[in-house]
């Protein structure tokens, strides 16, 4: 399942919140809590009010918020902070409008996952995911260089190697890259999908010049890598030890 890039660019109102799963329980949705929204006008904000053609729609801020788990036997909390602006909005199904505060977060942690994360998936990527799901709010540089790390990890745990010997017989340590391109042997396709995610994570690590869409592209495809080599080869193997089963009870006969 994509990331749904609709709900989560969805901004909060004093009395919305999009629906959010619990990153805890995943199965309760988060909540605003009563009384802990606040916010306060920008420092440029303020002094734009001096403008002769000023309108409330320049309007911007800072804020913060609370949000529980609706679950009775969760009640994770989760912090949340962003910016904040006032729009011109229908408020009514008569057509009535009126100007609405929207706030846009750009940090919450705990995060919510933005894609589905296989409970096959080791310890490790799991936690740099997490990671990488809070930063994919506002700092996307960092967010594309956890997402990176998922890939070492999960290498690591497909017992991809790290080193390897020279015609000296000395140890080298393997690139990324290097890595991908041999996993290739195994499996083209998603070294493909790992080189795809390498680059994102490449330009996060080097270069600002990332936006959150190019987080969620790198998140699809890491779900896509999770489903096939955990997921998928468990099924495979399942299957192939029920046929090794089936034959020796067989020869038994």
């Amino acid at each position: 399942m994509a990331v749904n890039r609709t709900l989560w660019k969805e901004p909060l109102r004093k009395d919305y919140v999009p629906n959010w799963h619990c990153p805890s329980c995943s199965g309760g949705y988060l909540r605003l809590q009563p009384d802990t929204l606040h916010a306060l006008q920008t420092r440029s904000s303020l002094k734009d009010q001096d403008a002769d053609c000023w309108d409330p729609d320049w309007i911007r801020l800072r804020f913060t918020a609370l949000l529980k788990c609706q679950n009775e036997n969760c009640q994770e909390s989760v912090s949340v902070a962003g910016l904040g602006k006032v729009e011109m909005m229908q408020i009514s199904g008569n057509g009535d409008f009126d100007y609405v505060e929207l706030y846009y977060p750009d940090f919450v942690k705990p995060s919510p996952n933005f894609i589905r994360v296989p409970k096959e998936c080791p310890p490790a990527v799991r936690d740099e995911l997490s990671k990488a799901f809070i930063a994919a709010w506002g700092d996307f540089s960092s967010a594309a260089t956890h997402i990176r790390t998922c890939i070492e990890l999960l290498l690591d745990f497909l017992k991809e190697p790290r080193i390897k010997l020279t015609k000296q017989k000395r140890r080298q340590s393997l690139t990324l890259h290097q890595r991908i391109k041999n996993f290739g042997n195994k499996d083209k396709e998603i070294s493909d999908a790992l080189e795809a995610i390498k680059w994102v994570g490449n330009v996060g690590t080097h270069s600002s010049d990332i936006s959150q869409d190019d987080v969620f592209d790198a998140l699809d495809i890491i779900e896509f890598v999770l489903e096939e080599t955990l997921v998928s080869r468990r099924k495979n193997l399942l299957a192939l030890a029920k046929k090794v089963i089936k034959k020796k009870g067989r020869h038994r006969r």
